[in-house]
């Protein structure tokens, strides 16, 4: 058993920091003792790894707990598809620093350097994070045909697509964000934001179809990483979302 002040000594993590997990129920301590005192166990140090590995890797603290918090999770696994995504980390960094190398080659005037060369790197570690994350579920729902013809378009996508897919992406949750002080899913900025949301979707599939559309959204539901995706602006805007999207694709 390790006291909270042991475990920060241990791992070089901060008691604060620790605390902070223990609120957002990302690490709670194995006990409190009688003195209220935090009390971890092995178990839990493992489960800090696991966090920190993640944490490592770019990953944020709700998709880290959603992660690390379903019924099925295993650290041995974890752990090895946390060296699989270090590997392809290793893989993304050695290609964004070939990247870096021609961009410098190409301003020197001593190359020619395509804007999808210039963006592949970026473009790819994009898609590595979102494999790990929803990799699974999305692939069982849509085949991996269709996702990786989707991650083909993107790698292929042109500077001024990428570009306009990011500021969609950005656009959508402003608006929500907005729309749901009203959190009226009829209202003409929640149908606005559906609209949105089915341009930015159509950069990204190969063939688009609204009930595909709208087996993503109910997913949104679902899933709780998704939810806390788009909850990040606000308690219940993924439901307003769906909610919006169920008028907007049957009409």
């Amino acid at each position: 058993m390790y006291l909270i002040s042991e475990v920060a000594d241990l791992t070089g993590i901060s008691i604060r920091t620790l605390r902070y997990y223990d609120e957002i129920g990302l690490l709670n301590p194995h006990h409190i003792s009688q003195s209220g005192y935090r009390v971890y166990n092995t178990d839990d140090l493992d489960r800090l790894q696991a966090i920190l590995m993640y944490k490592h890797l770019g990953f944020q603290l709700s998709d880290i707990k959603a992660i690390i918090s379903k019924k099925d999770y295993d650290v041995k696994t974890a752990l090895k598809a946390q060296l699989v995504l270090l590997e392809n980390k290793k893989e993304q960094l050695n290609q964004i620093i070939s990247t870096l190398k021609k961009t410098i080659s190409y301003y020197k005037g001593d190359e020619i350097m395509s804007n999808q060369e210039k963006f592949k790197g970026i473009k790819k570690e994009h898609i590595e994070k979102n494999e790990a994350l929803y990799g699974k579920e999305i692939r069982a729902s849509y085949g991996d045909e269709v996702i990786d013809q989707s991650n083909q378009k993107y790698l292929n996508m042109s500077k001024e697509d990428f570009e306009y897919a990011q500021n969609l992406g950005e656009e959508i949750l402003v608006k929500l964000k907005e729309a749901l002080k009203l959190n009226d899913p009829n209202a003409s900025l929640a149908q606005e934001i559906c609209e949105l949301h089915q341009a930015w979707i159509k950069y990204f599939w190969t063939d688009y179809t609204k009930e595909k559309h709208l087996g993503l959204c109910e997913m949104y539901l679902m899933d709780e990483r998704f939810t806390a995706y788009y909850d990040a602006v606000g308690k219940g805007a993924t439901k307003l979302l769906v909610d919006a999207m169920k008028i907007y694709l049957n009409n």
